[in-house]
């Protein structure tokens, strides 16, 4: 069943949102945003919604806007570290969770004046769920409310979402630049031929460096050099993916 999104949407909240966790390539980026009541008008005119109706063109021309607007914070966990975690730390629920309290802890030191009426998450967790994952954590922030299509319910969760996806686009423009060749978003066919062309290029070691190594992905790629094998210059880390 649906929320009752209208018993949010005036409220003065925090919104929180976060994107790259479906794609292969790129950082896991979360933004906390704060919308008092009376900006709402204003981020609605500025045409602030959900940012999956938006297009990327769109997306960073509207996320400086809204940044000269309101205060935000936004974090970034790079593939290289999440490929190095423990089995039992690299679930991406718990690494939502773990980044998205980080960033409304950071939003709230950085503005300590703050006064809220809700803290608002784009739920990809249950409450319950969400706060087990942070039970090992310091200055977990615990009066959160997670909503099913948030950025429906408040335009703070919207606003949130842009700002994490023109940070995430902005990443991979870098990415593309620092490797001078396209690195695409998403995890579907196309981008395991861009994976695949990458370790061409760079290697099995720098493919770590840039991507989410856990992703099925990575299995597709392998398959093709067992069949297609790199010289053996070229083959240094490929034991790690074995």
């Amino acid at each position: 069943e649906l929320p009752n999104h209208s018993a949010y949407e005036n409220l003065t909240a925090i919104g929180c949102d976060e994107v790259g966790t479906g794609d292969y390539f790129g950082p896991i980026v979360v933004c906390s945003a704060f919308v008092r009541n009376d900006q709402i008008p204003e981020l609605k005119k500025l045409g602030v919604k959900d940012s999956k109706l938006l297009t990327d063109k769109q997306m960073i021309p509207m996320a400086i806007k809204i940044s000269q607007l309101i205060p935000y914070s936004i974090i970034y966990l790079e593939p290289s570290r999440i490929n190095s975690l423990s089995k039992k730390n690299d679930n991406f629920n718990y690494l939502k969770a773990y980044l998205h309290n980080k960033s409304i802890n950071s939003i709230l030191k950085k503005y300590p004046e703050v006064k809220y009426d809700a803290i608002l998450i784009d739920e990809f967790t249950p409450r319950e769920k969400y706060l087990d994952y942070l039970k090992n954590s310091q200055n977990v922030i615990e009066n959160i409310t997670t909503i099913k299509r948030g950025e429906q319910a408040h335009i703070a969760i919207a606003a949130a979402s842009i700002l994490a996806r023109a940070a995430f686009l902005k990443e991979m423009q870098k990415l593309s630049k620092t490797y001078d060749m396209p690195i695409l978003k998403g995890a579907g066919h196309e981008v395991d031929r861009n994976a695949i062309s990458f370790v061409k290029s760079f290697g099995w070691k720098e493919l770590f460096k840039v991507a989410k190594i856990k992703f099925a992905n990575t299995e597709r790629v392998k398959e093709y050099f067992i069949s297609n094998p790199l010289p053996k210059s070229r083959q240094d880390g490929f034991d790690k993916f074995i």
